[in-house]
């Protein structure tokens, strides 16, 4: 009886240890806060519209060709630069697409995207890892809601 009980002991005590460090794991992955995540080079390689029980790509007619490979870059100290990419629209244009600043607002759930030269807009977080990023805003200038999702891809 004294041994089955050390191995049903030993069992649980394992358990415990076992349940403890996979808690403790996925905690310190938690940890990574999504400026950190965000803070990298990215590239645009969809802009989904949905709205009125419909949901189609609309990159080819809302993103030139010349600016479909461009680059979003967002570092750590709150701004962003936008690149031209391997196409450019005109060989003269300045490598420079836009500037500006960007902040996580709400719990880290929004981001706050403020170019220099254009208002601010405010996009909701829909999806965030290391190699897939996803917001979206409501357009409603067509008189009814449309969901615009913007997909990057880490570059």
């Amino acid at each position: 009886m004294k041994k089955r009980l050390s191995s049903i002991t030993w069992g649980a005590v394992s358990l415990v240890v076992c349940v403890f460090l996979l808690a403790s794991c996925e905690k310190d992955e938690t940890k990574v806060s999504r400026s950190k995540i965000i803070s990298r080079v990215w590239i645009q390689i969809d802009l989904i519209a949905s709205g009125g029980g419909m949901t189609q790509s609309i990159f080819d007619q809302e993103v030139s060709p010349g600016h479909q490979d461009d680059l979003f870059e967002f570092k750590t100290n709150g701004t962003f630069v936008v690149t031209e990419g391997a196409t450019k629209e005109n060989e003269d244009d300045p490598d420079l697409v836009a500037a500006g600043s960007w902040q996580l607002i709400d719990g880290e759930t929004k981001i706050v995207i403020d170019p220099d030269t254009e208002p601010a807009q405010t996009l909701t977080i829909e999806e965030l890892t290391s190699t897939s990023f996803k917001a979206y805003y409501i357009d409603n200038t067509a008189g009814f809601d449309v969901k615009i999702t913007s997909v990057l891809k880490a570059n």
